[in-house]
């Protein structure tokens, strides 16, 4: 959020640049958020899938849960920004047509979130990681399925392990496009098999593998942009795998407890920061100077004003439609 807020400016004099360094630096690497969600992820859609096939849960109705979590909210963000778009064009003396999809491909892309796969922008901006998402869950589904066959665990594994090497490897054309940042996602799948895994050597398999990953791109690229995002999200996993054990601690830690408030809606948090805050932030930039004060202020107002708008956007729209999908589609 904090990135999306200030990335027009990441190259550009400014009060922040000049005399905040510290922050400058901090908020011009917030893209790095996204990688390490995809790692938290990965741990999260594990325990879904483990818990799944527990309670006796088809391939079918894992996927038909994601698929519901994800998309009708995304297609309300997707419906707003559309809307936003279209009652902002007369300040920005642009045509309200140019806020829709052009023609019956790009509303497709845009509803299924396929835009990559045949060569389109993304209409929501952040919709770009949700197709990887998406693209995960996917491949999740096919372990599932795999798993319910009898397939051998170690099996499976290995299967998820090449294909992360393949994304590394750079096989990302095509249906094969998720592969890129799905050695993220695998890192928390990793992690959490570690933390649930009590024998010593199957645990010392999976920390191999774990670290190898960002050997492995190390050793193609050296210290490039990407094995540099590999390397960070290892690293996360490894942080998230020692902290464990004080869950319940952190959890309970007043000073960061707001941390857990806002993560209660952090999906709404996450599709609507970039069109309202953009539009927030576009607006006052037309009064204040990028070198003067006022300009950590509108920094701080699209921070303030993402987060409540993503708070009215969730008890509208996500809480409700969570509170249908779990007691409907049980």
């Amino acid at each position: 959020m904090a990135y999306h807020g200030y990335c027009l400016f990441l190259n550009r004099p400014n009060y922040i640049s000049e005399r905040l360094g510290i922050l400058h630096w901090l908020v011009g690497h917030g893209w790095f958020g996204v990688h390490l969600f995809f790692v938290l992820s990965g741990f999260c859609i594990t325990a879904n899938l483990v818990s799944s096939r527990t309670k006796g849960k088809k391939t079918f109705e894992f996927i038909r849960d994601r698929f519901l979590r994800i998309f009708p909210v995304y297609w309300c963000a997707l419906l707003s920004q559309i809307a936003l778009q279209i009652l902002s064009s007369p300040f920005n003396r642009s045509p309200w047509r140019d806020a829709l999809p052009e023609g019956r491909k790009e509303w497709l892309a845009s509803i299924f979130l396929i835009e990559p796969y045949w060569e389109l922008p993304s209409r929501l901006l952040v919709a770009w990681s949700l197709v990887y998402e998406w693209g995960f869950y996917i491949l999740m589904a096919f372990g599932l399925l795999m798993s319910l066959l009898r397939l051998p665990s170690a099996l499976i594994f290995i299967l998820a392990a090449t294909l992360s090497f393949c994304g590394l490897a750079g096989h990302t054309s095509g249906l094969l496009f998720i592969l890129k940042f799905w050695p993220e996602f695998f890192a928390g799948v990793i992690l959490y098999s570690f933390l649930g895994q009590k024998q010593v050597f199957i645990k010392g398999i999976l920390a191999c593998t774990l670290f190898s990953l960002p050997v492995f791109l190390f050793c193609m690229e050296g210290l490039s942009p990407r094995s540099s995002m590999m390397i960070g999200a290892t690293c996360f996993a490894v942080v998230l795998c020692f902290l464990r054990p004080w869950d319940d601690l952190i959890a309970a830690w007043k000073p960061i407890a707001w941390i857990g408030n806002v993560g209660t809606f952090s999906y709404s948090l996450y599709l609507i920061h970039v069109p309202f805050g953009g539009a927030f932030r576009n607006l006052f930039m037309r009064f204040v100077s990028e070198s003067s004060p006022g300009f950590l202020i509108v920094q701080a107002g699209y921070w303030l004003f993402c987060i409540s708008s993503a708070y009215l956007f969730f008890r509208l729209v996500e809480k409700p439609w969570e509170l249908f999908r779990k007691n409907y589609f049980r």
